[in-house]
């Protein structure tokens, strides 16, 4: 499935481990992809060959494709699919910037939603224990410590969800990291430190797949 008419497959590796999503068997799935995309283990390394970005803002969209979080309005930067081995989906995924934020730097003090729609059933521990991993890569060993007790509180909201669910983690500037489930908010984490650094996880220097995070920020030539 694509979103905003843009699609985009991103393959993982084949060496990966297998597991029993939920009871349900779908043949050699990751250990990582149990984790709703908020993978365990950085996946394989980006294509060498990436467009590099340009360094202008977001252009202003039409008004049916912004969406307004927050107070503020968040223009639709483009939507890609996530799948395992080019076949298995398992979520989609949209990226949407506030007002003058860059698309090649998101994180550098703009405003970043982030929408992920499910493919895939995944309980919240899964969800938790996939994000947990992957932030740590993305962090020092002293912010590592120092994010612990907004961790602790955004892991405690997440829930199980299903195919067709929606989490959403929007971060604005002087409010903070909110996520929702299907636009219903289930927590805000406040300030300006959690948010960025949670949002590595996919836009970071180790991502779940570098690959994604290219399309996503602009990097790649597909």
């Amino acid at each position: 499935m694509s979103l905003g008419g843009q699609a985009a497959t991103v393959a993982l590796p084949d060496d990966l481990g297998m597991v029993r999503p939920m009871g349900t068997w779908f043949g050699r799935i990751p250990p990582a992809l149990m984790a709703a995309g908020f993978l365990a283990q950085a996946c394989a390394a980006a294509d060498a060959s990436a467009a590099v970005p340009s360094s202008a803002p977001v252009p202003a969209a039409e008004a049916s494709s912004v969406v307004e979080e927050d107070g503020v309005r968040f223009a639709h930067v483009v939507g890609t699919t996530f799948r395992w081995k080019g076949w298995l989906d398992v979520y989609d995924v949209d990226l949407r910037l506030g007002p003058g934020t860059l698309r090649e730097k998101p994180l550098e003090g703009g405003a970043v939603r982030l929408e992920f729609k499910y493919h895939r059933p995944f309980s919240a521990r899964q969800v938790a224990e996939g994000g947990n991993a992957l932030l740590e890569k993305n962090v020092s060993a002293e912010e590592w410590k120092s994010l612990q007790p907004a961790l602790e509180r955004l892991n405690r909201a997440y829930v199980d969800v299903k195919p067709g669910d929606r989490y959403t983690l929007t971060h604005v500037p002087g409010r903070g990291l909110t996520l929702r489930l299907n636009g219903k908010p289930l927590v805000t984490l406040e300030g300006d430190e959690f948010g960025p650094r949670y949002l590595r996880i996919w836009l970071g220097k180790e991502p779940i797949h570098k690959g994604l995070r290219d399309r996503l920020l602009g990097m790649s030539k597909s």
